[in-house]
């Protein structure tokens, strides 16, 4: 199961890298010796927490779910707990990334666990993978902002901004760039992902574009093909490279054609 984070080269950039999941630079550590800034969660959410009800419809709210509990995790290591929970006890989960889900394969019936991604909503570079990596919490409109304002870099993503990347990105991942850049799926050079073994081991795996990767098919599975049931990532790794990997760059309108389309969907918009 998906747990985290999306990567995609030049990160909006157009193409996603490998391995294992970003290092993000270390907690500051105060003179006691107390950690600041320490990961978020896990926090766990049951029917007699107030919060209890907003967390278990989306944004589609015909679909309403009665798991046991919602797990808002903040890591890999804290959803690799949970899904091994899960496993032990033979519960079904769900993954929650951004909420946008039109289906019911999150909120429904037979859901006992939803493990809810939100918090887990970093976009940063890692500098030893040369690719940005973006948490598959993170929103689309929080994704952009970040990329555009902090390395002048955007993805081919679609234009509903509160759409998490977890689910946007292995469906597939079409924008208003899509026709000169592709979909945000042709970009992914990897991901980082749960998953459950024969023996009912929840661990962590890094899928990649390699052939040579044994688990390039997984990865094969996650550009496009998880609208449904692949969306729950941990990680997608976005590799800064060479020319049509390169990430657009200066904004979103980024030629003629672009801007054209933009303002045909603006047209539209007000009909």
């Amino acid at each position: 199961m998906l747990a985290g984070t999306v990567a995609m080269a030049g990160s909006a950039a157009v193409g996603l890298t490998a391995s294992g999941p970003a290092t993000a630079a270390p907690a500051a550590a105060a003179e006691d010796g107390t950690v600041c800034n320490p990961a978020f969660g896990p926090v766990s959410v049951t029917p007699s927490d107030p919060r209890y009800d907003e967390l278990v419809v989306g944004n589609n709210q015909r679909w309403v779910a009665r798991p046991e509990s919602v797990r808002l995790v903040g890591s890999t290591d804290q959803v690799v707990a949970v899904v091994q929970e899960a496993v032990n006890a033979g519960k079904r989960i769900s993954i929650r990334s951004g909420g946008h889900c039109f289906a019911d394969f999150v909120y429904n019936a037979d859901t006992k666990i939803i493990i809810d991604l939100s918090m887990m909503d970093r976009v940063y570079f890692d500098t030893s993978r040369k690719a940005f990596a973006v948490e598959g919490g993170a929103l689309l409109g929080n994704v952009k902002t970040a990329l555009y304002k902090g390395w002048n870099v955007t993805l081919p993503a679609g234009i509903c901004l509160d759409v998490g990347i977890g689910g946007h990105a292995t469906g597939g991942g079409y924008g208003m760039l899509s026709r000169r850049f592709g979909l945000v799926s042709d970009h992914i050079e990897a991901v980082e992902v749960v998953v459950v073994d024969k023996y009912k081991v929840a661990r962590r795996v890094v899928a990649s574009r390699n052939p040579a990767d044994p688990n390039n098919d997984l990865w094969w599975a996650c550009c496009g093909g998880g609208g449904g049931e692949l969306r729950r990532r941990d990680e997608v790794l976005v590799p800064l490279s060479r020319r049509h990997r390169r990430l657009p760059r200066g904004g979103i309108a980024d030629s003629a054609q672009e801007r054209a389309a933009q303002r045909d969907h603006g047209a539209l918009e007000r009909t």
